[in-house]
């Protein structure tokens, strides 16, 4: 009985959470949402023009136009890294029984992700596939291609909740911006900290990787001592955060956020485009 009455009780609380965070969301401005879809691209895009590497600001905005241009070469590569990513997580996709296990799998598979991704990036460039120096020259066609790529998935999610915004009566502007699922997840695999951590995070690692083998040829190890300490911080900021990647999961209060293009684009383009900055700034 007392194990029945608790699971009533974590059902009653977890719908007036619901209810709370429907009721936020029927509050939100739409004007504002719609302004910060728009102003926020423009805004990422514009800071990496500006800081591109041993280019002026007006020598960046003369080539604007040739940084707009939609590369195949760049989509493939956003979305194969979604992929990738994805694949990682599929041993780990099911539900454990013990919470000790669940927490111990997700940390495992993080480290072996972080590992594999950081160790596959600079094998391509070793073997000459996929050098580093490409995606230093096209990091804004990157970019471009990572904002498409997180619109489009952000408008899959706008879909999929389209019932649900009927059912709350939220403003389908706040409902494209701020999402409408709680907790979503496909096939076990929780779409908040994956497009987090494992997209968001990795891949500011992985950015981080390339500008390092990019200013190793740039510089010719006269300022290697300074990116080496600069690469190695970064690095081992991101892998505590995979290290405990499971609390985030189980934290209360992520659980009553929802998902849409904040989340999406914060991840997949604001949090590792922005973040990485600072290491040009340091070798510029």
């Amino acid at each position: 009985m007392t194990m029945i009455h608790d699971e009533i009780v974590d059902d009653s609380e977890e719908h007036i959470t619901d209810h709370q965070v429907y009721k936020n969301l029927r509050r939100r401005s739409a004007s504002l949402a719609l302004i910060l879809t728009i102003l926020l691209p423009v805004l990422l895009f514009s800071f990496n023009i500006s800081c591109t590497p041993r280019r002026t600001v007006v020598e960046s905005l003369r080539h604007i136009y040739g940084m707009l241009v939609f590369d195949l070469d760049c989509l493939a590569i956003v979305l194969g890294w979604l992929l990738i990513q994805s694949i990682f997580l599929i041993p780990i996709r099911n539900q454990f029984y013990r919470q000790s296990d669940m927490i111990s799998s997700y940390r495992h598979n993080g480290i072996v992700a972080f590992v594999f991704s950081l160790g596959g990036i600079y094998l391509l460039n070793w073997l000459n596939i996929i050098r580093a120096s490409y995606v230093y020259d096209n990091i804004n066609k990157i970019l471009l291609a990572s904002i498409i790529v997180s619109c489009f998935i952000s408008l899959l999610l706008y879909m999929k909740g389209t019932e649900n915004r009927h059912l709350k009566q939220i403003n389908p502007i706040v409902a494209f911006f701020y999402g409408t699922d709680i907790n979503l997840t496909i096939d076990g695999i929780n779409l908040k900290l994956f497009f987090e951590l494992r997209v968001g995070l990795i891949g500011w690692a992985c950015l981080n990787l390339c500008y390092f083998l990019k200013t190793m040829e740039l510089y010719t190890y006269r300022r290697l001592s300074v990116c080496v300490l600069i690469v190695i911080q970064q690095i081992l900021h991101a892998l505590q955060l995979i290290w405990y990647e499971e609390d985030h999961r189980i934290n209360d209060n992520r659980k009553k956020e929802t998902i849409g293009f904040i989340r999406i684009f914060g991840s997949l383009c604001w949090f590792p485009f922005l973040w990485y900055i600072s290491y040009i700034l340091q070798i510029s």
